[in-house]
């Protein structure tokens, strides 16, 4: 691709990561669900895991208002962001794949 800079290239890495998470979400929940978690727990737990980063953000904010705080924080989001998914996607695949496994157990023998 030598016609792409590459500013679009993290731009379209960033958007498709995007939506591989955002399609994660919906099989971690799903998998929730099935273990009996409901709803209000699983955005309790939401809100406890974020709750203290934004309050760090909020204060940091308050004590030093002339620093941009948002670009001070989103490479840290970024990072947290990236590595959740790491862990979201190798999960899912190991879960995928012993599926795959026990499904395919059937034809072998």
């Amino acid at each position: 691709m030598p016609g792409i800079q590459a500013a679009d290239r993290i731009g379209l890495l960033c958007a498709v990561l995007a939506a591989v998470g955002f399609s994660f979400k919906a099989i971690l929940v799903k998998l929730a669900y099935r273990y009996g978690v409901d709803a209000e727990t699983l955005l309790a737990l939401r809100m406890a895991c974020s709750l203290p980063f934004f309050l760090g953000m909020g204060l940091i904010a308050r004590l030093m208002p002339t620093l941009q705080v948002f670009f001070v924080v989103m490479p840290l989001q970024l990072l947290v962001g990236f590595g959740l998914m790491a862990v979201t996607v190798s999960a899912s695949m190991i879960w995928f794949l012993e599926v795959y496994r026990d499904h395919l157990s059937g034809f072998v023998e």
